[in-house]
């Protein structure tokens, strides 16, 4: 994968974690459960997030690989939890 397909994945899921914050401001879960707008938006944004993943899991043998994860983290560190949360937490009743 050329350099500037990994920063294209990689700002995908930086981008989708950052939307998916917007869309969740001021929510908790019991209203996110509530708004079917806002689930379909996040469901979306989670699609972007798994196929930048799978662009990027194409790098399992390259050096490349070792980097994308700390950017990942650093990304989320200053992203609100509740992107995080609502990223991890099945969406199911």
């Amino acid at each position: 994968m050329p350099f500037k397909d990994l920063i294209r994945s990689l700002r995908d899921i930086a981008d989708a974690v950052g939307l998916i914050e917007e869309f969740t401001v001021g929510m908790d879960f019991a209203a996110f459960r509530e708004d079917p707008k806002t689930i379909a938006a996040v469901e979306r944004k989670l699609l972007v997030i798994s196929e930048a993943a799978i662009r990027l899991g194409s790098l399992r043998d390259e050096a490349a690989l070792r980097n994308w994860q700390r950017f990942l983290a650093t990304h989320l560190l200053t992203s609100s939890a509740s992107a995080i949360f609502l990223a991890t937490t099945p969406l199911s009743n």
